[in-house]
């Protein structure tokens, strides 16, 4: 794993939304779906302190976010 985090407010296997960018809104004017995952690891190299590995359930694909990209599902 990597390095110490400087955003200690994730922890591996803590639920998560992705906050990211929102390029089209949905037609029939309700919110955007909010895209649940979990974070399985933190990156080795660089910028692994602000990154995390996350494990998407609905697409069912695991990405490397910037931690401005996510929020908690559940408050602490």
């Amino acid at each position: 794993m990597g390095g110490k985090n400087i955003d200690d407010q994730f922890k591996i296997g803590d639920l998560v939304y992705y906050r990211g960018f929102s390029i089209f809104p949905p037609d029939d004017g309700s919110d955007y779906n909010q895209h649940m995952g979990i974070i399985v690891g933190v990156p080795n190299g660089l910028p692994h302190e602000v990154s995390y590995v996350i494990y998407w359930f609905e697409s069912k694909l695991t990405t490397r976010m910037h931690c401005d990209m996510i929020k908690l599902v559940y408050g602490k």
